[in-house]
């Protein structure tokens, strides 16, 4: 009997450890739904919406555990299987070193070229940095620019309690949430307007991450010779937290050393045979002020501790939200970018109910149709798409008293949670037009578009027209423009022309008229460029 006993308890505990040593499948499919009470339906049922292409009112393509999409089955949503095993489909990718097809990114590179240091190495992950390879990272910015990049810190004392596992370096659980600060005197608090840059809230985002790296190397390497990037490290305060969920992130090494991992979650341990809590759904916003009237659980979110959207036990449960609470109430922050993927999205607040905009809906919608004016991405309402109550946006726009509102946003960066990593660079530069606006719209920023019609008649003397908006959210609304011939068929251009006190988001139309040389032909091109100066750097259309 004892010894019947013994080898039956001997097969639980093999059975048990084996079962928690599996991995879940990740496949890429096309759910359908027809409307947004449906897509609510999928959202409380545990399943994650909040990444992905969607066709509003008709189907999301995105990529989903095998535990997921059996349930939307079982509900009776109708889906297709696109790709069976995501994490193959990333390793085979990855060897294949297909050509990049990310067009959008051609105009981009001539305007950022790559850091010297960025990917130099490359990452051991498939391509994308281990979180050591992280720190070392922001050690060597520190050692190359001591004066422009504070030494990596952790947010106060608050150390992640992920189930303990050493089988990686560092180990899971008991990590600070690192953050730096780029500025010319990163060491001194300046009264100058702050920023904050966020990733990896979810652990299989890697993407979101390296944009981030490539757009702070980008500022390092250029400002000795930039005036631009010289403004903005002279004039901001730029605070980064690269991965605010450290112990995810190491999980999806320690499971895909390769790359490829799917681990969304931190690594708490639930006590139930789960593990998990999704960090972009443990936020609370207390809407209109009322502490009584928080968005905390609920649409978009999940009880059940096995959802990729657990909410955790109650708001700031966790150790990773609470670091970022403490960290958003010690500063000013003016906008925030939570970055994500996958999507190509900016989104904006608020997230906790479908179709609620913000009181500054006008203001997040015309800086964010700015900011993705050059990568094409869909600058739209987040909660216009899913809602996600308990998401990092509505906490640090909405929760006034603790701290200012801030304008925050989340970009959904790229096609997919791990592209090739020969997109990395390319999908990188796709954002830096986003990232460098954005931290010049802290200051005194302006954008200008050219309205000049194509030239038909005969006259030497042509108006060249423009519209100029401003954005800057602090400054003095003063610039000027000026207009710099490109092509030798210009003999001459007016004067500048100057625009004093311009309020936020006001827009004027100007021109400036200049002169053709006596040789122009029909069908010659006439080139040149606006610039506009706001006092301390030009930009250029």
């Amino acid at each position: 009997m004892k010894n019947t006993l013994l080898t039956f308890l001997l097969l639980c505990v093999t059975f048990t450890s084996f079962s928690q040593s599996l991995q879940e499948k990740f496949q890429r499919a096309k759910i359908y739904y027809s409307d947004s009470q449906q897509l609510s339906q999928l959202e409380s049922l545990g399943v994650a919406v909040d990444h992905g292409k969607h066709k509003k009112g008709h189907f999301i393509i995105s990529d989903f555990s095998t535990k997921e999409l059996t349930i939307a089955r079982d509900y009776g949503f109708k889906l297709e299987v696109l790709i069976d095993d995501l994490e193959q489909h990333f390793l085979t990718q990855n060897n294949l070193r297909v050509p990049l097809k990310n067009l959008e990114c051609a105009a981009l590179s001539e305007t950022y070229q790559t850091p010297v240091h960025f990917n130099d190495p490359a990452g051991s992950m498939g391509g994308y940095f281990t979180y050591q390879e992280v720190l070392d990272e922001l050690d060597q910015m520190k050692a190359l620019y001591p004066n422009l990049i504070t030494t990596k810190s952790n947010i106060s004392t608050f150390l992640t309690q992920g189930q303990p596992d050493n089988s990686v370096t560092p180990s899971i659980g008991g990590n600070g949430i690192k953050w730096v600060k780029i500025s010319d005197n990163p060491d001194a608090s300046e009264p100058e307007p702050e920023i904050l840059y966020t990733a990896i809230h979810h652990a299989r985002e890697p993407m979101s991450l390296h944009q981030l790296i490539f757009y702070m190397w980008y500022l390092l390497e250029n400002y000795e010779t930039d005036t631009e990037v010289q403004s903005i490290v002279n004039n901001t305060e730029l605070y980064f937290v690269p991965v605010v969920n450290p112990d995810g992130y190491l999980y999806n090494e320690k499971t895909n050393p390769n790359g490829g991992g799917f681990w969304r979650k931190n690594r708490r341990n639930n006590g139930n045979g789960t593990f998990g809590v999704d960090n972009n759904r443990n936020y609370e916003y207390f809407i209109d002020g009322n502490s009584g009237n928080g968005m905390w659980g609920g649409e978009g979110s999940s009880g059940n501790p096995d959802s990729q959207v657990y909410r955790g036990s109650s708001p700031f449960s966790e150790v990773e939200n609470q670091a970022m609470k403490w960290f958003v109430e010690q500063h000013n922050f003016i906008m925030a970018f939570n970055n994500h993927s996958y999507g190509e999205l900016l989104l904006r607040p608020y997230g906790y109910i479908e179709n609620t905009p913000s009181a500054d809906e006008e203001l997040l919608d015309n800086l964010g149709a700015e900011l993705v004016s050059q990568n094409g991405y869909n600058n739209i309402l987040s909660a216009e798409l899913y809602a996600a109550a308990g998401d990092s946006d509505d906490f640090m726009y909405g929760t006034v008293g603790t701290h200012d509102k801030i304008l925050a946003y989340t970009p959904e960066i790229g096609p997919e949670f791990w592209p090739p990593s020969n997109q990395i660079e390319a999908i990188s530069k796709s954002m830096m037009y986003h990232n460098v606006t954005a931290a010049k719209m802290t200051n005194n920023f302006a954008s200008i578009k050219d309205t000049a019609p194509i030239y038909t008649g005969t006259s030497p003397m042509i108006d060249a027209s423009f519209e100029i908006k401003r954005f800057g959210l602090s400054g003095n609304g003063d610039f000027s423009v000026l207009l710099n011939p490109i092509s030798n068929n210009i003999n001459a251009a007016g004067d500048a022309v100057s625009f004093n006190g311009l309020e936020l988001l006001e827009t004027q139309d100007g021109n400036i008229q200049y002169s053709l040389s006596g040789s122009v032909n029909s069908g010659d091109l006439i080139v040149y460029e606006l610039v506009v100066n706001n006092g301390s750097f030009d930009t250029t259309l």
